[in-house]
């Protein structure tokens, strides 16, 4: 653990911080030799796009719900204005627009969902709310009749909110293929890729910080990996069959990634039950 635990390294982060700045080297290349940005626009352009990638990186290492917060915030705020930087085109602005109301309202229902949990345990360390959980249930088997139960259930499904918005899953997917359409392709594949490489890893970590050995915590993480399950079902679903009425190559490939995303959140399923 770093800065008191506020961060962790370990193998799994490694992994994804290699890939995303592999992603990162390879869409500066590609903005170099396409030629967006230009030269007068090309310091603000790579200074967000490195801040976003920044908070990306210190999403895949979080180990702190408030953390977990700003990271998604951090990769969150440059993408906005990536998206609306083609200045003087209708629709990059109007994308952006769109990208921000969306982003807004997930951020602000994802950090209730944050003071729920912190609230609650006692703490905000990713490794401790499993045990938390458990010692606040005691004796009690997991069921939506313990205020306990609903507290941590609501608490959770914030969260989870948060990490679906940038995961663009079904219901929160509407930004998605208006943002890839407006957006240059360069930063269309960058946060078709890298976004959600972040938040399929914090995912995985605040998945599995719920696992343990009591019956609780295994009762909890079924309830869970079926909600996630649903999720990616509907996500793949749709994702694939609104594909197949697109006539922008953009709107097409954004919903393909809706439709990936969906095959991503299975894996975590499967992970958790």
């Amino acid at each position: 653990p770093y800065f008191t635990g506020l961060l962790i390294h370990d193998h799994f982060g490694l992994f994804f911080r290699l890939g995303l700045s592999l992603l990162l080297v390879l869409v500066v290349s590609l903005t170099v030799l396409t030629g967006i940005p230009d030269h007068e626009d090309g310091p603000d352009f790579y200074t967000l796009l490195i801040g976003s990638t920044v908070g990306m990186l210190l999403a895949t290492s979080a180990n702190h719900l408030l953390m977990v917060f700003l990271a998604v915030e951090m990769m969150s705020v440059p993408s906005y204005a990536m998206v609306g930087f083609l200045k003087g085109k209708r629709q990059a602005s109007e994308a952006a627009l769109k990208y921000v109301v969306y982003g807004a309202g997930a951020a602000g229902v994802m950090l209730y969902g944050i003071s729920l949990l912190m609230g609650l345990f006692g703490t905000g360390d990713i490794s401790q709310l499993g045990e938390r959980f458990a010692f606040l249930m005691e004796d009690q088997t997991f069921g939506l009749r313990s205020a306990t139960s609903i507290t941590v259930v609501l608490g959770v499904l914030m969260v989870l909110v948060g990490l679906a918005f940038k995961l663009s899953l079904v219901p929160f997917h509407f930004w998605c293929p208006d943002a890839f359409e407006g957006a240059a392709a360069e930063v269309g594949g960058f946060l078709s890729v890298a976004s959600k490489a972040a938040a399929f890893a914090l995912l995985v970590r605040f998945g599995l910080s719920f696992a343990g050995g009591t019956e609780v915590q295994r009762e909890f993480c079924l309830f869970l990996g079926l909600a996630l399950g649903v999720i990616a079902a509907v996500s793949m679903t749709l994702g694939n069959l609104a594909a197949y009425t697109q006539q922008n190559l953009k709107r097409l490939l954004a919903y393909s990634t809706i439709a990936h995303a969906g095959y991503m959140v299975l894996a975590v399923s499967a992970l958790l039950v």
